[in-house]
């Protein structure tokens, strides 16, 4: 995987858990919670090793936004249960 599929990919789950959480099982966002802490990582170093100072920018920022949206954020998943 590269950063910058990477990047689209936290930008997708971060506007899916804004906007859509409802629509998702609890199940599957837990599951994708435990799965992204597992993989923190293997995510830091694919953006660490991006070549591109403007990628690894972005996919920074992205990273910083789904750990905010996604897995500090509990009030949506709790919701949604």
């Amino acid at each position: 995987m590269d950063a910058k599929f990477l990047t689209s990919q936290l930008l997708l789950m971060s506007n899916l858990a804004e906007n859509y959480i409802s629509l998702i099982p609890p199940s599957d966002w837990r599951y994708l919670i435990d799965l992204a802490v597992k993989k923190d990582d293997y995510m830091t170093n694919i953006i660490e090793l991006d070549a591109r100072p403007r990628g690894q920018k972005k996919a920074r920022a992205a990273y910083s936004n789904f750990v905010e949206t996604v897995i500090n954020h509990t009030e949506p998943l709790a919701k949604a249960a």
